[in-house]
């Protein structure tokens, strides 16, 4: 399912109008899948399931309820392509990754302290070099943190490395 699906326009409904029908067009297809159709309910308490998530006297859905089927669909396709670009990583693709990250911090660090040398204020090439060394630091770090992210949630599998959910979250309290 793409996104797109939950913006369609039901041409067949009085010249393009936007989901207010109360039959079988987008109006009606978008209540669906946020109802029913990518589980927007599954983390919403029992008390505010009994409140409805159509406006009676509109037809029109409840902000709150999209969003919270929007966010759902976003998680889900996340997952799916993270699953299906990211089959299996190795443990030395990691460590590479590990290495180049501290290497850049390293550098970024370097080239700070070098602009501290001399009396003077460093040019715009001393500063654009510095930036430009600051950029492949943040990028790196961003990556790796979003890789351990994943390996936390299961989504990214290490060869070699079971995926028992019971040690990631362990670990992550091991020190509360």
């Amino acid at each position: 399912m793409s996104v797109a699906t939950l913006f369609q326009i039901d041409r067949n409904n009085g010249g393009g109008k936007q989901g207010k029908d109360s039959g079988g067009g987008a109006g009606a297809r978008l209540k669906s899948l946020v109802l029913n159709g990518f589980g927007a309910s599954e983390d919403v308490p029992e008390a505010r399931l009994s409140r409805p998530s159509v406006r009676r006297e509109t037809g029109e859905m409840r902000l709150r309820d999209y969003l919270r089927g929007l966010e759902t669909m976003i998680r889900r396709s996340d997952e799916a392509q993270i699953r299906q670009t990211l089959v299996s990583v190795s443990p030395s693709e990691v460590q590479a990754l590990v290495d180049k990250t501290a290497k850049s911090k390293a550098r970024y660090i370097a080239a700070t302290l070098d602009l501290g040398n001399g009396d003077s204020l460093p040019d715009s090439g001393a500063i654009k070099m510095l930036e430009a060394e600051r950029e492949r630091h943040e990028a790196l770090d961003s990556g790796l943190r979003m890789l351990l992210a994943e390996l936390r949630a299961g989504h990214v599998k290490v060869e070699g490395v079971s995926n028992d959910p019971t040690d990631v979250w362990q670990d992550e309290h091991r020190f509360e």
